[in-house]
């Protein structure tokens, strides 16, 4: 009986978790970590605009940002999709410099800049240094290893970068990051994707799924007890 009860518990951790993993809640899609130059403006639109969800419109539940956008320091916003318990804490990390330009940096290296702003591939270096990234020094060497930017800088879009930094201390580091260009000086209003209410089929539909997997799990259980009693006779 033992033997049973052990097999009935592992099949049902197996289905269980299964079942677990295919149903993920809903998500915020975006950075961890914005950092922006002390007096660059970064309004809560622009922030908003760099997250995004398939389950709902995302709004801000907490805000310990607005007012220290241009203290040095680190200030904490929260994120909520519409309708769920979902959350998601931001750092907004107001630095002394970043130069260029550019708007904002997101998780350290991805950079967002307005299309009349022209990067040259050293400049990525620089910014990168300046966000904590990495240290330079005198015998600092980088070498562009992919750069879809260049030649596109007055085009908006999602461009991919790549480049090599070395130097003599041991540094030997390969950094791929995305550079957006935007149509104008202010960043983009999100795009809020609204979820559909649940009709009689969606429900239906349910309801047929959990049945099946209570009938799958029932036969399952029946063929370990035969398999069992035919192995003890």
């Amino acid at each position: 009986m033992k033997k049973i009860f052990l097999i009935l518990v592992i099949t049902f951790s197996f289905f269980g978790g299964a079942r677990l993993s295919a149903s993920t809640g809903p998500e915020i899609v975006g950075p961890n970590l914005i950092q922006k130059e002390q007096y660059q403006i970064l309004t809560l639109s622009d922030i908003l605009s760099f997250y995004s969800s398939s389950s709902g419109g995302i709004s801000i539940t907490n805000d310990e940002y607005t007012g220290k956008g241009a203290v040095l320091g680190t200030h904490m916003i929260e994120l909520g999709i519409s309708g769920t318990e979902t959350r998601k804490q931001v750092n907004i990390q107001v630095i002394d410099q970043i130069g260029y330009g550019v708007r904002a940096v997101t998780n350290l290296k991805d950079i967002h800049v307005a299309k009349n702003v022209k990067l040259n591939p050293q400049d990525f270096v620089q910014i990168h240094a300046r966000t904590g990234l990495f240290n330079l020094n005198h015998t600092s060497q980088m070498s562009i290893l992919s750069n879809q930017y260049t030649g596109n800088e007055t085009t908006p879009g999602v461009y991919l970068i790549e480049y090599r930094i070395m130097d003599a201390s041991g540094l030997d580091q390969v950094i791929s990051f995305n550079t957006t260009v935007y149509d104008s000086e202010r960043l983009e209003t999100p795009i809020i994707v609204i979820p559909k209410e649940p009709g009689v089929f969606d429900n239906l539909s349910k309801g047929i799924e959990t049945l099946v997997g209570i009938a799958l799990f029932g036969s399952i259980v029946f063929g370990v007890i035969w398999i069992y009693r035919k192995v003890k006779r």
